[in-house]
């Protein structure tokens, strides 16, 4: 699949577009009448075309530019493409522009294999979407100093990062899977290794989880409490993180191009 025409241009102004979707792993999406515009790195439009989640930032042999420089894509098809076709329809345009080829490769690399501690019973920051209100129900956030977090809160297919009293944020989302859960706490735990999901949990999920962001002491600042992200994931999720060796499919490029004039 290709789009029909394609406009690609370094960004040397750093005109911000925001993507008309989620350029993420998952499959939060709103079709746009088959337009795609954005502007980001080119890995970012690797980990696209190629549903790359976590091991986004473990794609081999790119060069420096590649993460550095920002480069403006306008382009169009007929139709009303699913994000699975744009992404194959992306995959044809790296290839024709940046003249990108991409293979995996079987590797050992350290992981945290995400478990459930109870497998017999869920935490309480976790249930079975099926077992929660439909998606078109969203909880209003409460506010003040007495506001509560709740699942509820969240929207469907987004994952979502809101900001509560005291240093606290909220995170998670609905209707999404244990598998798309583990790549998102390897993102925002900046763990630095993938989380890999073995928890056997099957089918749609919700999740949230409410934790205290990193803060750097200083003298005078107020003392924070609640628990950090991984004593959260712990305590509310019921999962724990165990540093393993497993063999996963790594994104190896084999050659790209900075891509020429339209």
């Amino acid at each position: 699949m290709a789009f029909d025409v394609a406009s690609v241009k370094q960004d040397l102004v750093g005109r911000f577009i925001a993507p008309p979707f989620s350029l993420d792993f998952d499959d939060d999406y709103i079709p746009t009448g088959g337009a795609f515009n954005a502007t980001a790195p080119l890995t970012t439009y690797i980990a696209f075309a190629y549903k790359l989640n976590q091991l986004n930032s473990m794609i081999e042999q790119l060069p420096k530019w590649a993460s550095d420089d920002r480069y403006e894509i306008h382009a169009k098809v007929d139709g009303n493409p699913t994000k699975d076709q744009m992404r194959l329809m992306m995959q044809s345009l790296l290839a024709e522009r940046f003249k990108l080829t991409i293979h995996f490769e079987t590797r050992d690399v350290p992981v945290l294999v995400m478990e459930r501690i109870h497998p017999e019973k869920l935490a309480s920051g976790i249930r079975m979407h099926a077992d929660g209100p439909d998606c078109s129900v969203i909880a209003p956030r409460s506010s003040g100093p007495e506001a509560a977090a709740s699942i509820d809160m969240l929207p469907c297919n987004t994952y979502t990062a809101y900001n509560l009293p005291d240093h606290e944020m909220l995170a998670g989302t609905r209707n999404t899977t244990a598998a798309q859960m583990a790549a998102f706490l390897s993102n925002v735990g900046h763990f630095g290794k993938p989380v890999v999901d073995r928890t056997n949990l099957k089918g749609s999920i919700d999740f949230a989880v409410t934790f205290v962001r990193d803060q750097v002491a200083a003298p005078g600042a107020e003392t924070v409490h609640g628990e950090n992200l991984l004593e959260a994931i712990k305590d509310q999720l019921g999962l724990r993180l165990v540093a393993q060796k497993l063999s996963l499919q790594i994104p190896v490029v084999d050659h790209v191009e900075k891509p020429s004039d339209n």
